[in-house]
């Protein structure tokens, strides 16, 4: 039976790219054939491609157009699809397609948000054509046991764009807690630690040297160690040089996913978001749960303090707090309170593992395939043919 992964891909490697990974080696360890079709290599460099990965660069787009698709699945001898896991909106444009081009099988198509910003091009530009056509899609092609999402906040967004009748399946992020429960802590509590992109959505580079700089001014020996790469680094650097504090923050580069665990075991305590800070828990780090694109300092404190899949929102419900009180109260604890921390966010991570989450993502094998519209694939070609002679107009020009 045959599997594909469909994901628009950022450049840069993070934790919906170890998520994929994590779908792919379930999925294959079940004994299905697997399939990803990709934008972006991110994989080759670090080590991590995988059996029938492509990737098709800006022809990504192209997916869209039934004759292109076609055309892709003889090239990369896809046979017919059982199940297609779209990991974003664009994507989840792409699988009901595959009922209409297959004729032994219908496609199951599933759609997925693990991420923030989801639905930012219909708050955004909610006339524009594509906005449009993924609304219709996801309230049409799909129903909610196809749409899984990983917390009630992202849930909750979907319905101010889409309406308060429609709905989506709460399916946390799963991480492999197995892996990190088994990390032999012998933590410094000096050091502060964070792993991930420095890219939009991590703001908290920014603001977390400003809180270093408060807290080293009360008298705390502390340090605070950065591991990641990408747009950020340069403005990250010189804002530390600003602060003075180059002897106290320290950007190590990527780290290899393999070397984490390693890291984890030194970690007095993390500040993140999304996978890398449930891996902290699930080792049993003191942890700070980071609000993606956030850059005035706030936080609904550790891992076991968040609604239950939600690792970098604001909940409405929820008392929000300054990340430098947080990281205070941490510092300040003794070191019984400091092993209860440990025991509190690891017993929280333990409901985001694989073993119990990816199993329902199978499940989803059982559900009867739902077939587009027709008027949702022509759609779909004629909005493809338009952007296509703009392009070739342009190029005229």
């Amino acid at each position: 039976m045959n599997i594909i992964i469909l994901y628009e891909n950022p450049p840069e490697f993070g934790g919906m790219e170890t998520l994929l990974l994590r779908i792919y080696d379930y999925f294959v360890g079940r004994g299905f054939n697997v399939f990803c079709i990709l934008r972006y290599d991110v994989y080759s460099a670090r080590g991590h491609l995988r059996k029938n990965m492509e990737f098709l660069g800006k022809d990504y787009k192209r997916l869209i157009s039934r004759r292109f698709l076609i055309r892709q699945t003889k090239k990369f001898k896809i046979a017919d699809v059982r199940l297609a896991i779209a990991m974003d909106l664009f994507s989840a444009l792409i699988g009901p397609l595959f009922s209409t081009i297959q004729s032994n099988e219908k496609c199951i198509a599933i759609a997925s948000n693990w991420g923030p910003g989801y639905f930012s091009m219909q708050k955004k530009m909610p006339c524009h054509p594509m906005s449009v056509v993924q609304s219709y899609n996801l309230k049409k092609n799909y129903c909610k046991d196809r749409i899984l999402f990983m917390s009630s906040q992202y849930i909750s967004d979907g319905r101010e764009v889409l309406g308060s009748q429609w709905d989506a399946t709460l399916f946390p992020l799963p991480i492999s807690v197995g892996r990190y429960s088994l990390v032999e802590r012998n933590p410094d509590r000096k050091i502060i630690v964070s792993v991930g992109r420095l890219s939009s959505m991590k703001e908290y580079n920014f603001y977390m040297v400003n809180v270093m700089e408060q807290l080293i001014a009360k008298g705390y020996d502390i340090f605070w160690h950065i591991y990641g790469d990408g747009d950020y680094k340069t403005q990250v650097m010189k804002a530390v040089e600003r602060s003075g504090l180059m002897g106290r923050v320290k950007l190590w580069g990527e780290l290899p996913y393999e070397n984490f665990p390693e890291v984890l075991a030194r970690a007095g305590y993390f500040v993140g978001m999304g996978t890398s800070v449930l891996e902290a828990s699930a080792a049993g780090v003191p942890n700070i749960v980071a609000v993606a694109y956030d850059t005035s300092g706030i936080t609904h404190g550790p891992l076991y303090a968040q609604e239950y899949g939600n690792l970098g929102e604001i909940v409405k419900t929820q008392t929000l707090i300054k990340v430098e009180d947080e990281v205070q109260r941490l510092l300040l604890l003794s070191d019984d309170d400091y092993h209860l921390e440990c025991s509190l966010n690891a017993k929280a991570a333990k409901e985001y593992d694989e073993k119990i989450l990816l199993p329902k993502l199978e499940d989803r094998l059982a559900l009867k395939p739902i077939c587009p519209s027709c008027f949702f694939y022509l759609f779909l070609e004629g909005y493809e043919a338009l952007r296509w002679f703009l392009k070739v107009v342009c190029k005229l020009k």
